[in-house]
């Protein structure tokens, strides 16, 4: 059995708001059998750290986009021996595509865009292999 190691995508402590599968009746119209990340609860513009060396594989900096077709809004991808994460919501993305980043280095801000009621940051994890209709 592997087994990885990751920190918290963040300094401190914030309360986890959503959890992984749940409220299965809000996701199920975007084909999902609930929540596929962890939600916490963290006011904008806490930075928001990697979880673990990688390269980045998605960087979306566009802002001001409609919330039905970029869900996530400001976010990025970040891609691990192990895996991947996805950081969401952000007010502000400081890494570019295919920047090499180390655990623990500031990727952005913390926000509220896209699909989002309020501050939060949705971070999302798949190991290597996960593949239900290639989320995010």
């Amino acid at each position: 059995m592997t087994y990885i190691s990751v920190r918290l995508p963040f300094a401190g402590t914030f309360p986890l708001t959503q959890g992984f599968g749940e409220n299965p009746q809000v996701y199920r119209p975007f084909s999902l059998a609930g929540h596929e990340g962890l939600d916490w609860g963290v006011p904008t513009g806490t930075p928001i750290l990697a979880v673990d060396a990688g390269t980045i594989t998605k960087a979306y900096t566009i802002p001001g986009t409609d919330p039905k077709t970029n869900p996530y809004g400001l976010h990025l991808k970040l891609a691990h021996s192990w895996g991947e994460t996805v950081y969401a919501h952000l007010s502000r993305v400081d890494v570019n595509l295919n920047d090499v980043v180390k655990a623990g280095q500031q990727l952005g801000l913390s926000g509220s865009t896209g699909n989002s009621t309020g501050p939060h940051l949705h971070f999302g994890l798949r190991l290597k292999g996960y593949d239900p209709k290639d989320g995010w």
